[in-house]
């Protein structure tokens, strides 16, 4: 029995040349109506790559990222990252370290076990809203955690969770944070 072979056509050169010049095409297009949709639209300015940023509020209550070196927080003196800003009028209120916690997440910030709410303690792998409503009420009954092991203490959190933490969490009082 004799096994039939299929005729298999090559691409042509010419046809590789044509669809790398319809990918430049396509990426120039989209190079270009992202730079229009940026023009018209100044809320991309949150997504400007910058080493660090601090959360704004805005009366709204609207929150967002805005670099460090940002023109709107030129009035409100010395800054760090992690900081939250609440724009009233031409006024800052600054809470140092007062970002807060999926901002601090999204930008590689830890958060303080002794100040995080259930709802961002539940953001992190592995803890979820069960968890997170655990932590917050041993800190409660028991005062703040001394350190990140002492999660071990909380039920259902053993070494590995705690291990898979270490580079979220942190531990902070209130004698070692700035006010």
């Amino acid at each position: 029995m004799s096994e039939s072979n299929p005729i298999q056509k090559k691409p042509s050169i010419a046809a590789g040349v044509a669809l790398l010049a319809a990918g430049l095409c396509l990426l120039v297009l989209l190079i270009e109506f992202s730079n229009l949709w940026g023009e018209s639209h100044p809320a991309s300015e949150v997504n400007k790559i910058c080493e660090a940023q601090v959360e704004v509020r805005s009366k709204d209550q609207s929150r967002r990222l805005l670099c460090l070196e940002d023109e709107a927080l030129s009035g409100c003196g010395l800054l760090e990252p992690g900081d939250r800003v609440d724009l009233i009028g031409e006024r800052c209120a600054v809470k140092k370290q007062g970002m807060a916690g999926d901002f601090r997440l999204l930008k590689g910030l830890k958060l303080n076990i002794n100040k995080a709410l259930d709802t961002e303690l539940a953001l992190l792998a592995g803890i979820g809203p069960i968890l997170s409503n655990r932590i917050v009420a041993y800190r409660r009954e028991h005062g703040p955690f001394k350190n990140i092991y002492q999660l071990t203490k909380v039920s259902g959190i053993g070494d590995a969770t705690v291990k898979a933490l270490e580079e979220f969490v942190e531990v902070k009082s209130d004698k070692h944070e700035k006010q």
